[in-house]
């Protein structure tokens, strides 16, 4: 009786870790990249970076350090959240850059 008890709480445990999504609370490839679109958009990073690029020119570079900043946040979370190996290391090779970016 106990070993179909234990059997039937396996198959329950293993069950809704598949219904979660992933156990591991990772984001497959394609839910990084709807993370990654779905922010910026809503942050409205392009128009950021494009006005802070024009600033930079203009000589003003507080806002491209502050808009570079945003994001490097925005890829760190994705890097931290996704299951795809090579995504997270493409993705830290940008946060790399911006971050050289931003110190010089």
């Amino acid at each position: 009786m106990l070993k179909k008890i234990s059997v039937t709480a396996a198959v329950i445990a293993l069950g809704l870790s598949i219904l979660s999504g992933c156990s591991s609370g990772k984001l497959s490839t394609e839910e990084t990249c709807a993370l990654l679109v779905d922010k910026a958009t809503e942050l409205s990073l392009a128009e950021k970076t494009d006005s802070s690029v024009r600033a930079l020119l203009e000589g003003d570079d507080a806002s491209f350090k502050s808009a570079m900043e945003e994001v490097t946040a925005l890829l760190q979370e994705a890097a931290d959240k996704t299951d795809d190996k090579k995504l997270a290391d493409g993705l830290q090779v940008s946060i790399d850059q911006n971050n050289q970016m931003i110190e010089s």
